[in-house]
């Protein structure tokens, strides 16, 4: 600290407050608008990422409260203690398969800590019924936010694919 440095005008403008989605499981992360369903790849529900998971162990993206559990076991809805209200959506049109492949580790209600399992997937299923396996993480309340900054490549489970910026 030099002699002046007493004297300076303190910056006091706040931090932003910023929260990171981290990624579902290992695997590529695409942009939203790449995926084949126009809803999700027109950002009608929200800015997000998908991705073509490696393996069926799907995991949740944030810790907070389970609000949406379809009992399909195809969607999720999530939301954290900040506010941030992330959907899961796994695979574009599965909820035709009326469960079929998936088995759920969560329920309506639920509090679950980033890294838990939400349910299994049976990918080789999904792809044999002709279903596209793409999982949506998309953060439906983004007009809430400054800014839904994504992440695509190929990345591992808990690398940030998603940052919010309010």
């Amino acid at each position: 600290m030099g002699l002046f440095d007493a004297f300076k005008k303190k910056d006091t403008t706040p931090a932003p407050v910023t929260d990171d989605i981290v990624n579902i499981g290992d695997g590529t992360v695409v942009d939203i608008t790449e995926v084949s369903d126009p809803v999700f790849a027109g950002e009608m529900l929200g800015k997000g990422v998908g991705v073509q998971l490696n393996n069926g162990k799907v995991c949740s993206p944030v810790s907070g409260k389970v609000t949406v559990a379809f009992p399909t076991g195809h969607a999720y809805g999530i939301q954290t203690e900040n506010g941030i209200e992330v959907l899961l959506h796994i695979g574009i049109d599965t909820v035709n398969l009326n469960g079929e492949g998936f088995k759920s580790k969560v329920k309506q209600g639920d509090t679950v800590r980033t890294g838990d399992v939400l349910v299994n997937v049976d990918l080789d299923l999904v792809k044999e019924k002709g279903y596209d396996s793409t999982v949506m993480v998309i953060i439906t309340n983004t007009p809430d936010f400054k800014d839904v900054v994504k992440t695509t490549g190929s990345l591992a489970k808990g690398d940030v694919i998603l940052h919010v910026e309010r």
